[in-house]
């Protein structure tokens, strides 16, 4: 008796799953591999975290036998590579290598450079990197010294109690006092990546020169006083969600966020930065514009919501990680 038709088609593809079976089977077993570039950025990523930890107390001459040991280590390792010796184990070392050589030069030739202007007295402009942030005698926030010798040095900002609203990308001439960094100031100096303290007095405002900063600057500083004199957390979220600015939210709204771990919320980092990326990259695809000028435009808007949100750490990384995606169409690669 002749099978019908869809018992014949059941048959087929029972027969062919079983091939494959069997296929698979021959086949040797595949193992766990791990990116060249993954493994170089995991031994960089945890090496760094280990100097972080580890290096506040080290002297000069112990991060510079580090730069000198992670420099010599870094050449017989490439060496190996380029002989086609390739394994995820040796490119995890060649990162922890170059971690150990950039970190020691950078802390060594800053270390050099705020030493030599300990316990002096200048006057300076000065640069705001970081929205201040309220403390016992003042304001604190991270700043960019340009010495009348042209040196531009890093340093750890001590504002007067009575001076206006310290923010991202205000510009001062003024008098200061330079020291080294003690106590728990040392600490927050540490992690902030400053060997100098700058106490700043007789604060004169200058403006900056036109340009696309300023315009972006001068358009948060509006959002954020008219944010101001509006009372209540809801305003002050805003500015937290929008700018980046956390100053006017209430000690109870920011524990009342933490409670419900929820504080991530109010800090600018990638998931704001994908959300605000993906609608902007929609607008763009409704327009009559190539994939080339759209990726342009939304890697210029990026860089101006980093501005408009204070440069924080936490949204630089995502922002990074969303250009490198985003470039990866001129590289011809699946974005």
């Amino acid at each position: 008796m002749k099978k019908n038709d869809p018992e014949q088609a059941y048959e087929r593809s029972y027969e062919n799953y079983a091939a494959s079976i069997l296929v698979q089977d021959s086949l040797p077993a595949l193992k766990p591999h791990c990116p060249p570039l993954l493994s170089c950025a995991l031994g960089l990523w945890i090496t760094e975290a280990v100097l972080l930890t580890c290096g506040q107390m080290w002297d000069r001459g112990l991060w510079l036998c580090v730069s000198f040991f992670g420099f010599a280590l870094l050449l017989p390792f490439v060496i190996l590579v380029l002989i086609k010796f390739r394994h995820s184990i040796l490119f995890f070392l060649i990162g922890s290598s170059l971690a150990l050589g950039l970190s020691g030069t950078c802390v060594v030739t800053r270390t050099q450079a705020a030493e030599a202007y300990y316990d002096t007295t200048t006057q300076a402009l000065v640069t705001v990197t970081k929205d201040a942030s309220a403390g016992l005698y003042g304001q604190n926030a991270d700043v960019s010294i340009t010495l009348p010798s042209g040196d531009v040095l890093a340093a750890q900002g001590r504002f007067p109690s009575n001076a206006d609203t310290i923010r991202y990308g205000d510009i001062f001439r003024a008098n200061l006092s330079l020291s080294k960094p003690h106590g728990t100031s040392a600490d927050f100096a540490w992690q902030s990546g400053c060997f100098l303290t700058a106490k700043i007095t007789d604060l004169n405002p200058c403006e900056e020169a036109n340009s696309p900063q300023s315009y972006i600057l001068q358009f948060r500083n509006s959002i954020l006083e008219t944010l101001s004199t509006i009372p209540g957390d809801a305003s002050a979220l805003i500015g937290a969600l929008a700018c980046g600015y956390r100053k006017n939210l209430s000690e109870e709204a920011y524990q009342s966020f933490k409670v419900c771990g929820l504080a991530h919320i109010i800090a600018v980092s990638g998931a704001h930065l994908s959300l605000v990326c993906a609608f902007i990259g929609c607008l763009l695809q409704r327009l009559p514009l190539n994939k080339r000028l759209s990726i342009i435009l939304q890697l210029a808007f990026i860089l101006a919501y980093l501005v408009l949100a204070g440069m924080p750490i936490s949204a630089l990384r995502a922002a990074v990680m969303t250009a490198l995606s985003l470039c990866s169409f001129f590289a011809k690669r699946r974005p």
